[in-house]
Order: C-alpha cells, then structure tokens, then sequence
C-alpha cells in the first residue's frame, strides 16, 4: 500500500471512530450533557444523510428529566434532519414505520412531504392486526389516527371501519374523528350512524363527537325511525330535511 492510501485509510479509520463515538454519545441519557451537544453538532455538520439522520433520529427516543435541555437538544437534532432537504425524507419515512415513538419525526416529515405523501406514510404506519395487547403499537395507532383527521382520505369508511372496532376507546374515538374530519358521505354517515344511540361507558365520547359532528355539520340522519325509536338525545329533534337540529 502506497503512502498515500495509507494516509486514506487512516483518515477513514478516524472518521469511523469518530462516527462511533459520537454515536454512542448521542444516544445516551446519561452522558455529559456538552458530550451530547457536540455529538449532535457533529451529525448535523455531517456530509452524509445516510449516517447523520440515523444518528440524529435516536435522541428522539429519549428524554432528559431537565425539560428545557431535552427539547433545546431535540430541536437541534429536527433542524439538523430537516437541513438536508427532500434526501431526508425516505429515511425518516423508514424511521417511523419501525418505532413507536414518531412525534419529532412526523414534525420532519410534514415539513418535507406533500399532503399526498404524509397521508400515505400515515396510513403505511397503521397496524390493522390486534393490538391490544400491544401498548406501543397502540399508542403508535392512536397517535397516527390523530393526524389522520388533519387530511382528505380515499375511502376514508373503509379505513377506519377496523379502528372503530378496536379493543382501546381511545383508538375507536381517534377513528370515528378522523372521518368526522372528513366531508359528508353516505358511506361515512352509515357507519357512524349507530353511535347516536350508543349511551354505553365504554363510547361516551365518541358518542358526543358523532353527535356534534351531525349537528354542527348537518349530516342527514340515514335512518331517523330507527333514531326516533331509539330515542333522541335531549333537547334534538329531526328536521323535515333529515338532519338533527337544537330545539330552540
């Protein structure tokens, strides 16, 4: 080997020390705080998106118990990602479809994506097997659903048909939101129908977000006998037009 490839690998040697180093720095709660700093400056200075934003997504997978150090540390991390552009936007897109915890890395991914492409990391996201026994996965579900409300969805009834059967309320409510979000349709209208009359503990919020949105949105009842039968909620009454209205 000549002098100069020797000196090539040696760089190389170092630079892949230094990526080891600081790795094992920015990762760890429990390392020296400047430590930890100047391994995130490190990877936001990096050359390489396919070292840096690996490296930069775990600090999200932690938090200090000093607020304040833990979000200025995070934030440096989200400015870091998002200064590579659209190069970071594949990589965090593989990020949050193997971690539960992608709140930072959706903040990245809205910024980056289109409304077309969120929607469809979002959905790719969702787990459609039963969960229940899965706390992070369920949270994960829980979470994706939220900002699911946030966006216009193909076939929105039939992707929220399984999280409206869900085991965890807090994934059914999340679900019958997200197509509460969405505009008027006879498809959405006959699935969520049936919650006017759900007075059950387990769905009393989801029963009054269904009932606001055909108040507030003037949704036509589908079936107003059986709702009539079922008995209105107090103070409702169907209009001649098919929709529930506030008496007085």
């Amino acid at each position: 080997m000549g002098l100069f490839q020797k000196i090539k690998a040696f760089r190389a040697q170092r630079q892949q020390s230094a990526v080891e180093k600081n790795q094992k720095n920015l990762q760890n709660a429990k390392a020296i705080r400047e430590d930890r700093v100047a391994a995130i400056e490190f990877f936001c200075a990096h050359k390489d998106p396919a070292i840096a934003i690996p490296a930069l997504l775990k600090r999200f997978a932690f938090s200090l118990d000093h607020g304040i150090y833990d979000a200025r540390e995070k934030e440096s991390a989200f400015e870091g990602i998002l200064a590579y552009g659209a190069a970071a936007l594949p990589i965090v897109r593989d990020h949050v479809y193997t971690t539960s915890l992608i709140a930072w890395p959706l903040k990245i991914i809205e910024r980056l994506a289109t409304p077309t492409e969120m929607v469809e990391i979002l959905e790719g996201c969702l787990d459609y097997t039963d969960v229940s026994l899965d706390p992070d996965q369920t949270d994960k579900n829980y979470d994706i659903l939220c900002h699911l409300r946030d966006y216009p969805l193909q076939n929105p009834h039939e992707k929220m048909l399984p999280f409206l059967q869900a085991h965890d309320e807090r994934i059914r409510y999340a679900a019958a939101e997200a197509l509460t979000h969405q505009p008027y349709s006879l498809e959405i209208t006959k699935i969520l129908e049936k919650f006017l009359t759900d007075h059950s503990a387990e769905n009393t919020r989801l029963h009054q977000i269904v009932l606001d949105a055909y108040v507030e949105q003037k949704w036509k009842v589908v079936e107003p006998e059986r709702l009539i039968k079922a008995g209105l909620p107090f103070g409702l009454f169907i209009t001649p037009e098919g929709v529930l209205a506030v008496r007085g």
